[in-house]
């Protein structure tokens, strides 16, 4: 968090500090409607609340729900959307 906090230019104090950790966690994310869609009730606009936008918290878990040819599909779409940018600047995708 402090990193972010550099990066952004922000200085905040260790109260604030231990603010941001606690209310960035998943679990109370997934919680607050504010950032979870599923938790928002009456809205007009045209999502899924049927299927949450914050699920388990797991890296990876997106492959418990998409098939072998969804998957396929996915990687040969980003590699083509991608291309155009520096591969080190996303290092995590070196699988995709």
């Amino acid at each position: 968090m402090e990193k972010v906090c550099q990066f952004l230019g922000k200085h905040l104090s260790p109260e604030q500090l231990d603010s941001a950790v606690q209310y960035s966690s998943f679990s109370v994310m997934k919680d607050n409607r504010m950032s979870n869609s599923a938790k928002i009730k009456n809205s007009e606009d045209k999502t899924d609340s049927s299927i949450p936008l914050l699920r388990k918290g797991i890296s990876g878990d997106w492959k418990n729900h998409f098939t072998v040819a969804q998957s396929e599909v996915f990687v040969k779409i980003y590699r083509e959307k991608m291309s155009s940018l520096d591969p080190g600047l996303f290092p995590w995708s070196k699988d995709c």
